[in-house]
């Protein structure tokens, strides 16, 4: 069995980052959250319609970004990176 520990030792650690969509309020549009736990980060982009849901929206806007995606769960909000440990869009460091 693999232990929390170990999977930090896996090749390449993985991060998972979670969405929300967030309807208009006072006169702003609605908007995807995209929100990186662990360094306690978010960014916020206007929701496009074009899209189907805001899981596709901000997977979408992290592949642009070029973050290396591995799979998204749109029932629990979360998309997964196979991430390298460089900084990234959300402003944390490793």
């Amino acid at each position: 069995m693999i232990t929390p520990a170990d999977s930090l030792k896996m090749s390449p650690p993985i991060r998972v980052l979670e969405f929300k969509y967030l309807g208009p309020i006072d006169g702003r549009g609605s908007q995807v959250r995209i929100t990186d736990r662990r360094f306690s980060r978010s960014v916020l982009i206007p929701y496009d319609y074009d899209y189907n849901s805001a899981g596709e929206q901000a997977w979408a806007h992290l592949a642009g970004e070029g973050w290396p995606l591995a799979a998204m769960c749109q029932e629990l909000n979360l998309i997964v990176v196979a991430w390298d440990g460089s900084p990234h869009m959300l402003g944390g460091e490793s």
